[in-house]
């Protein structure tokens, strides 16, 4: 397995992650692009309950993690667990 992933050089672009910006300011952004790397390191996907476990190794507040996860369209819930459609085609 890669311990590297693809990234856009431009991905601070994006409207979502601008809306991001908007309303979380960096700190979302660090948020959004470390839930990658551990949906990377998972092969895709997280359980949603670990939403606790990833506030704490990051030391922000859950609701931070449950916001990237549902107010910006950029991963999805499903059966329990979070994803990322362009993760899972990446992977």
């Amino acid at each position: 397995m890669k311990d590297y992933f693809s990234h856009d050089y431009n991905a601070r672009n994006d409207k979502k992650l601008v809306k991001v910006a908007m309303k979380h300011g960096m700190t979302g952004i660090g948020t959004f692009w470390c839930i990658s790397e551990m949906l990377y390191e998972e092969n895709g996907q997280l359980a949603i309950t670990e939403c606790e476990r990833i506030a704490y190794e990051l030391r922000i507040d859950k609701e931070l993690i449950l916001s990237i996860l549902n107010d910006f369209d950029l991963f999805k819930i499903k059966n329990g667990v979070f994803f990322s459609e362009s993760i899972a085609r990446r992977l």
